[in-house]
């Protein structure tokens, strides 16, 4: 029987390095030849989410992405905030004299390249080693031949990389470990958990006087009918301690100034027009800030993150730790359990 307690005795780092990073000129590739990724930061530095935002993109795999270009060198981060570095900007943004775009671009058809392109955009898993002929990862792993593949390519990789994690990682006074995986529906609950923990942290801010404004370069334009507009006069004070900044600007034309931090620009116009419909169907409960405040949370962290957003590795285990501050982490606003915990003995007759 195989010893997992014992070490190799020559180092193989350098072999897994070439199998993990087999992607990693592709994905150059991708950023270069079809984002053109650096001449757009070069001219617009900006945090993870304005990225995905204007190039359209999806925050899992750009934070892989920028992961990469990072340890690189490529990019740089201050306070959040990706600026290109001095080699990026030389050689891969258009327009230097020294710009390898033509060089990357003989490559751009290259079927990785093309894949990851698409899962820049969709946020949805590739087909195991891009292979045309396999299905997604997460069909595929329902195939035994598949299952048992993928099994031991993970296996090869865990002997060695999973010995050196135990012995970095300190887990004293620790009972349990979260195991996070990439696939689909691997985390089914984890959107109730954020509703849960964006609730309470909304309904906290609102109780203690302390909401976080973002303001707007630009102002939002918005038209009303009647009724809305008259709500929205109605309840002008409580959507300013909300974080929310109107000007009203004509009959039933108001500009929006400023929007709480949870509420992105993209999506302000339509929850405001949800928001103040909720505000008149609700107006009783709209009418004593207690019950404000609770509705109006939870109506936002059920607009607030949209259906198919993904999270990073590092997102998902902060996720948890606050989910359990929160004062009731088993259920979200609506009732509904945010997790199941299963013992080794559920496991075993689960799973055999």
């Amino acid at each position: 029987m195989l010893d997992l307690t014992r070490d190799p005795v020559a180092d193989p780092l350098r072999l897994y390095r070439y199998r993990d990073g087999i992607y990693a000129v592709d994905l150059l590739n991708a950023a270069i030849v079809h984002l053109d990724f650096f001449t757009w930061l070069a001219a617009h530095p900006s945090n993870k989410h304005s990225i995905c935002r204007e190039l359209q993109l999806t925050e899992r795999p750009v934070d892989v992405m920028l992961t990469l270009f990072t340890a690189n060198g490529f990019i740089r981060a201050e306070h959040g905030v990706f600026h290109v570095t001095e080699v990026a900007r030389e050689h891969l943004v258009a327009g230097s004299p020294w710009f390898l775009g033509p060089y990357f671009g003989s490559l751009k058809d290259r079927p990785v390249a093309l894949d990851l392109v698409k899962v820049l955009r969709t946020g949805k898993p590739a087909n195991w080693g891009s292979s045309k002929s396999e299905k997604e990862w997460s069909k595929a792993m329902e195939e035994p031949d598949f299952a048992q593949r993928f099994t031991a390519a993970m296996d090869c990789r865990g002997i060695y990389l999973g010995r050196a994690v135990a012995k970095a990682l300190d887990l004293r006074g620790r009972a349990r470990l979260l195991d996070i995986a990439g696939g689909d529906d691997v985390f089914a609950e984890v959107k109730r958990e954020n509703v849960q923990i964006s609730a309470e942290e909304i309904l906290a801010r609102f109780s203690q006087g302390r909401p976080v404004s973002q303001p707007l370069l630009v102002p939002l334009t918005l038209e009303l009918d009647p009724l809305p507009a008259a709500v929205l006069k109605e309840r002008q004070g409580l959507l300013t301690a909300a974080g929310f900044e109107f000007e009203e600007y004509g009959r039933n034309f108001w500009r929006i100034a400023a929007l709480p931090t949870w509420l992105e620009p993209a999506d302000a116009l339509v929850f405001t027009r949800d928001l103040l419909a909720e505000m008149a169907r609700r107006e009783g409960d709209f009418g004593r800030p207690a019950l404000a405040y609770d509705a109006l949370a939870k109506l936002a962290v059920a607009r607030a993150r949209r259906k198919g957003d993904a999270l990073a590795d590092g997102e998902l285990l902060a996720l948890a730790e606050a989910l359990f501050r929160t004062a009731q982490p088993g259920t979200c606003p609506k009732g509904r359990r945010t997790y199941v915990e299963w013992s080794d003995a559920d496991l075993g007759r689960r799973f055999g």
